[in-house]
């Protein structure tokens, strides 16, 4: 690195390396102000804690993959690119307390030091091509590519973070200005894990009724740049919105993939006064969240007049998976075919209970009958030994199965969706009378499945491909 001031041998004591909570692939998600709060968010959200387990059976830090830092005045060492790592190993100290099976003591870790931050920014913009960021998440490259763009970057490098650049700076630009008025309660959902998270889409879906909200956007030669034109509106818009995804986390894209659909969820979110003249009016911000709803936790309805906001799944959205694995025992289809083809508002309790049989048996069978080296099936691994009864006639372990087969997901999107998929749900919606659902349950929980099910479910060459095999012969 010719040019620089750099000590690429260097160890540097963990409790001087600090971990930065200005990272492009996190900042504009995370809420917290200290370094523990950066710990957990990035256990959380950004897989470090999946890091934290391949360290710990591992028992080593690759000195590949040295942590590249800025010198500090104060002989501290704030973490570029590497946070993730860097997180793992500093929650394996305090195991019980960021919720780890147990500890791997590291004093040191290995480092490049830049005293260059310019240059430490050109050489991480070069490392960082699309093939390492394909799992950054959506909003994280949309705010990347929109600060190339704001560099005047060329189309190139803004297209080696996502093919499609317009609708993310749209995303970016939505963001900049939606997140000074809803703050942390936006960054929540927009977030890829917990109850209220993944809700990006949902706003995306919505600028097809942007005008109706206030703003609008511009085309790709001003970077789609968006101009609030009625600042009311906007504001209103903003805060109803984040205000009822927050009440009704089972929203999804579904509710408002037609510009129908999205009319009336504007009119859901914020009705109109009966009395007013004006259809398109809009009723002070966050007047709509206290009585837009009737009928239980879990099944928004409207008030007064304003119809019910339904599911679609006309268009481009799945409605049920497309299973390319050959030879499915009939029982398996059979169950499969069942769930997408009832009614989720006639039978939305049935629906609702069938997504866990549905995968578990999908699990079951995948485990069972794919044999990972041509010889042997996943369930006889050392790995899978503790799911499986040794006797016939006793129950499998389904919770610790779909945990298990998680783990050795690739994709990190599919093996978060698998590990956010909560079994019991399901199973309390039937057996628990203080539980209530209703049809958006039932379709949320079964198009939430979908590619869980399609993954599962695909061709057995290509099932193992995105597996980590060589986990299966290492007990857990």
């Amino acid at each position: 690195m010719a040019g620089t001031s750099t000590l690429p041998e260097s160890e540097i004591v963990l409790n001087d390396l600090i971990l930065d909570d200005s990272n492009p692939r996190f900042a504009q998600l995370y809420t917290g102000k200290s370094q523990d709060d950066i710990i957990n968010y990035l256990l959380d959200e950004e897989d470090a804690r999946d890091l934290a387990k391949e360290i710990l059976h591992s028992g080593t830090f690759r000195q590949d993959k040295k942590l590249w830092v800025l010198k500090q005045h104060n002989g501290k060492y704030l973490i570029k690119d590497g946070n993730r790592r860097c997180a793992a190993v500093k929650a394996l100290q305090e195991p019980k307390k960021y919720g780890l099976p147990k500890s791997l003591p590291f004093s040191e870790l290995p480092v490049i030091i830049y005293d260059n931050e310019a240059l430490l920014n050109e050489h991480i913009q070069g490392e960082h091509t699309s093939a390492s960021k394909r799992d950054w998440s959506r909003i994280a490259k949309a705010l990347e590519i929109q600060r190339l763009a704001n560099a005047k970057a060329s189309k190139a490098d803004m297209q080696n973070i996502d093919s499609d650049v317009a609708p993310l700076l749209r995303v970016a630009n939505f963001y900049e200005k939606a997140v000074i008025i809803a703050k942390n309660k936006l960054k929540e959902l927009l977030r890829n894990s917990g109850v209220k998270g993944r809700k990006l889409i949902v706003f995306e879906r919505m600028f097809g009724v942007a005008n109706e909200c206030g703003y609008s956007f511009g085309g790709i030669k001003s970077n789609c740049a968006l101009t609030v034109n009625d600042k009311k509106k906007f504001e209103t818009y903003v805060k109803n919105i984040v205000n009822y995804l927050h009440n009704h986390p089972e929203i999804t894209h579904i509710n408002v993939d037609k510009k129908a659909d999205q009319l009336k969820f504007l009119t859901l979110i914020n009705p109109t006064p009966k009395n007013s003249s004006n259809s398109k009016s809009w009723t002070s911000a966050g007047a709509s969240t206290s009585g837009a709803t009737s009928g239980g936790n879990n099944s928004p309805q409207s008030s007064g007049s304003t119809p019910p906001i339904t599911p679609t799944n006309k268009g481009s959205v799945k409605t049920k998976p497309k299973y390319r694995r050959k030879e499915i025992p009939p029982q398996v289809k059979k169950v499969m075919d069942e769930l997408y083809e009832l009614s989720s508002n006639k039978y939305y309790n049935s629906k609702a209970a069938m997504t866990r049989i549905a995968l578990e048996l999908a699990l079951k069978f995948v485990v069972e009958r794919t044999k990972y080296d041509g010889k042997h099936t996943m369930n006889k691994t050392p790995y899978f030994q503790n799911v499986f009864p040794p006797k016939s006639g006793q129950y499998t372990d389904a919770s610790s199965l779909k945990e298990k087969f998680a783990d050795i997901v690739k994709d990190s999107g599919i093996r978060k969706t698998l590990k956010n998929f909560d079994l019991d749900k399901p199973s309390q919606a039937i057996h628990n009378y203080h539980v209530g659902i209703g049809p958006l349950d039932a379709t949320q929980w079964c198009n939430g499945i979908i590619d869980i099910l399609e993954f599962i479910l695909d061709d057995e060459v290509e099932l193992l491909k995105n597996l980590d095999i060589l986990r299966l012969q290492q007990p857990r």
